[in-house]
Order: C-alpha cells, then sequence, then structure tokens
C-alpha cells in the first residue's frame, strides 16, 4: 500500500494541465514534442481516472471531499483540453487530427467522470462545486511555501 498525497499530487496535475493548455496553442512540429504532448495525455488520461477510483472508494478518508473538489477542476479541465484537440480548435488540434476520435472518446469518459463526482459531492451536501470558494494558485502556493520562508 502507498501513501499519497493527494493534495499535491492532484495540484501537480494543475500544473500538467496548464503546460498542456499553453503548449497547445504554439505551432510545434517536432515529433520529440509531440511524442511529449501524447504521452502527457495519456498520464493525465491515466492518473484522473486512477484518483477518482481511489478516492470515489474511500469514503471514510479524511479530506474526501476537498480532494473531490480539486480533482472535478481538473477533470473538467482535462475534458475541455481534450474537446480542443478533438474539435481541431487550437494549433495541436490539428497536428493531432488523426486522432480525433480517441480525443471524443476520451473527453466524452472524463465528461462523465466529472458528472460522477459532481454527483458525489452533491450528496454529500456540497452542491455544485463551482459554487465552492476557489483558491487561485498563488494563493495555493502561498499556502503551501515553508513558513521560514513567509517570514
Amino acid at each position: 500500500m502507498r501513501n499519497v498525497s493527494y493534495e499535491d499530487e492532484i495540484y501537480l496535475l494543475t500544473l500538467v494541465m496548464q503546460e498542456l493548455d499553453h503548449g497547445a496553442k504554439l505551432v510545434v512540429q517536432s515529433s520529440r514534442f509531440l511524442d511529449r504532448f501524447q504521452a502527457d495525455i495519456a498520464f493525465v488520461d491515466e492518473a484522473l481516472s486512477d484518483y477518482q477510483a481511489a478516492l470515489c472508494g474511500n469514503p471514510q478518508l479524511p479530506g474526501r471531499l476537498q480532494y473531490l473538489r480539486s480533482l472535478h477542476r481538473v477533470q473538467i479541465d482535462f475534458a475541455t483540453f481534450l474537446s480542443g484537440l478533438a474539435h481541431g480548435s487550437n494549433a495541436l488540434g490539428t497536428t493531432f487530427a488523426p486522432l480525433r476520435e480517441t480525443l471524443a472518446a476520451m473527453e466524452r469518459r472524463h465528461a462523465g467522470l466529472a458528472r460522477t463526482v459532481r454527483a458525489v459531492l452533491a450528496e454529500a451536501g456540497e452542491g455544485k462545486p463551482a459554487d465552492q470558494p476557489v483558491i487561485s494558485d498563488e494563493e495555493f502556493r502561498i499556502l503551501l511555501a515553508d513558513d521560514g520562508a513567509t517570514e
């Protein structure tokens, strides 16, 4: 059994998503970077599925609802990103045109996973995740900063 820091790992997924989102706006022809994008997409796909299974399958986990809210935000971002790729609405999407069907299927799956998380949160009395206060990336970094560094 491994010890998982969901807060940190989901935050890292947020950073990977930001990198993918920024990179998708660039015109990249190098197979090195295209392979990297494909690997990162596969990584995020697998990680989100794994975290969802772990968090939805463990209702007694301390902090679970907070983790699910964070996971939900990343799931929505990923589904939106995949939609852009599948519909060719960004530079990278035109390059990945041969993978449109695969990307569209992946987008639908993650949109469904996000709906499942939203339902779990609603069942727990959380309402819509969007109704929850959102912590900016800068506030998140401050919260995670070493106490000695802020003095």
